[in-house]
Order: structure tokens, then C-alpha cells, then sequence
């Protein structure tokens, strides 16, 4: 009578065993589906990325080769640190050429806020002469080349026909 009954629920056993086996599959496949999920959604999201990185590194490209004329009409006004000296001998040389005394009392470099990559470079000097030679040396150094300005002039009568005047100059370097 005992083998009736194992007889009798050995195939309710033997379906329960494949059922279980059957869910254990089912959770086995849904694990290795939702994992190839979730690699694609990370390969699609890494593929967007560099897509838009190409993209903005095509549109910095193109904004460099459209911008060259421009880099280089700024890039000829702003000098190097090595130019610095260069600027004070055409400041020198200008006043040879105009016929006065040239006395430079102060270069200093001072970096505005804002500015990472340049310095402001001004220059403090005096000048002796006659009234028109130092009105024309002032007038020499207001077309100065580079991104120099005349900052301040003032010129008064120093004794009999000698005039004296005082200047700064402001020009732009790029900064090391």
C-alpha cells in the first residue's frame, strides 16, 4: 500500500521539481536579458558621449581654423615677455628721432583681474626739450605699435625755452 502512495505523488513531486527548475531557468535567462540590458543602455549612453565630443571638438575646430586672421591681428598687438625691452627701445629711439631727453623712472607689471593670460605693462618716464620736440614726441608715442596707449602726458615749461614732460604708457604681454 506504501508504493500506491509514492506512486500517487511522485508525479505531483516530479512536476514540482520542473517547475522549479523551470522558474530557476526563467530567473537564470531574465538575470543574463536584464545584464545585456543594461550593457547596451551603457554603450549607447558612452557612444552619445563621444558623439558629442566629436561634435564640440569639430566646432572648436572650426572655430579656430574660421578665427586665424583674427588670433593673428590680436596676436600682433599683444607682445612677449622677451618684447618688453623692445618697447622701451622704440620709446628710446623715438625720442633720438624727435630730438629730446628720455628719463624712464619706472616699468611695472600688474595683471588686472580677469586677465589669465596677459599683464599690463606700464612705463613712467620723463622728457626734456623744446616745446615742439616734446609735443612731437608725444604726438610719436600715441601711434605706438602693439596694444600700447599713451595712459597720461603732461608737459610744462621747465626754464627759458626747455620744456619738460611727464608720461605713461600702458602696453599689453603675454604672461609667462
Amino acid at each position: 500500500m506504501k508504493s500506491l502512495n509514492i506512486k500517487k505523488y511522485s508525479g505531483a513531486v516530479f512536476s514540482l521539481a520542473l517547475l522549479i527548475a523551470v522558474i530557476a531557468v526563467y530567473v537564470f535567462a531574465l538575470a543574463q536579458v536584464n545584464e545585456y540590458v543594461l550593457r547596451m543602455s551603457r554603450a549607447l549612453s558612452d557612444t552619445e558621449t563621444l558623439s558629442a565630443r566629436d561634435a564640440q571638438v569639430r566646432s572648436v575646430e572650426n572655430l579656430l581654423k574660421e578665427t586665424v586672421e583674427q588670433r593673428e591681428a590680436l596676436q600682433s598687438v599683444v607682445i612677449t615677455d622677451t618684447d618688453v625691452v623692445s618697447v622701451i627701445k622704440i620709446l628710446e629711439n623715438t625720442a633720438k628721432d624727435e630730438q629730446v631727453d628720455l628719463s624712464i623712472s619706472s616699468v611695472s607689471v600688474t595683471q588686472p583681474d580677469g586677465w589669465l593670460y596677459h599683464e599690463r605693462v606700464d612705463v613712467v618716464f620723463s622728457t626734456q626739450g623744446r616745446f615742439v620736440r616734446v609735443l612731437a614726441f608725444t604726438h610719436a608715442i600715441e601711434s605706438l605699435p602693439f596694444a600700447a596707449r599713451l595712459e597720461s602726458g603732461r608737459v610744462q615749461l621747465s626754464s627759458g625755452s626747455n620744456w619738460f614732460g611727464s608720461h605713461t604708457v600702458t602696453f599689453i604681454k603675454q604672461k609667462i
